[in-house]
């Protein structure tokens, strides 16, 4: 053991620093030499080896890329489509059509009611005189007389002429047909009216010199 200090008696006021400073020296140069012993007791933390990987638990999965989708070009030859009409275009197409299906009617009127006018004139020149007979066979082909030929052509003055003139009401051409048969075919009501109150006024006719 060390021999204790003793502690010499304090005159003046240097001598008491002095003594101060001699009792503090022992006290505060073990503190820090236990200080450095705790250090050094105290492993230093490793260092992570340089090039060494992590576990593989500390990363984290990666994520794979989506697919990306790529469309194909297609072989296949484009179709022609219609240019896109205006709607101003449109209804000046219908004006136009509509005006020229009327004037092609009216233009087929005046045709039809000048054939049938040429045909009528036709058959007034000819059966007063007796240069056509009424049940003149107008085609030798299909045995149509004239009074089947005017119901054909739907023309109702020719057909009530001839039916005054004394057509056979009921002659037939090669299908079996009479001229009402026909008129009824081709719904000219008209005709056909005509046709019907011809055959009442010649069954009338017959009754009464049968009297």
């Amino acid at each position: 053991m060390k021999p204790a200090r003793t502690i010499p008696v304090l005159r003046t006021g240097a001598a008491v620093l002095a003594a101060l400073a001699f009792l503090a020296a022992p006290v505060v140069a073990p503190a820090a030499e236990k200080g450095k012993k705790k250090a050094a007791a105290k492993p230093a933390a490793k260092a992570p080896a340089a090039g060494k990987a992590k576990p593989a638990a500390d990363k984290a999965p990666a994520k794979k890329p989506a697919p990306k989708f790529v469309a194909k070009p297609s072989t296949a030859p484009l179709k022609a489509l219609p240019a896109p009409e205006s709607s101003a275009g449109k209804v000046g197409s219908d004006q136009a059509a509509a005006s020229m299906s009327i004037a092609t009617r009216l233009q087929a009127e005046r045709d039809h009611a000048e054939s049938e006018q040429a045909f009528l004139r036709l058959l007034q020149d000819k059966l007063p005189v007796g240069l056509w007979s009424p049940d003149r066979i107008a085609s030798a082909d299909d045995g149509n007389t004239l009074l089947h030929y005017a119901v054909m052509q739907g023309w109702a003055n020719a057909a009530g002429y001839l039916v005054e003139q004394g057509a056979d009401l009921e002659s037939r051409n090669i299908l079996g047909k009479t001229p009402a048969i026909l008129a009824k075919e081709l719904g000219h009501g008209r005709i056909l009216g005509i046709l019907e109150a011809g055959a009442q006024a010649r069954d009338a006719k017959r009754s009464d010199r049968g009297q």
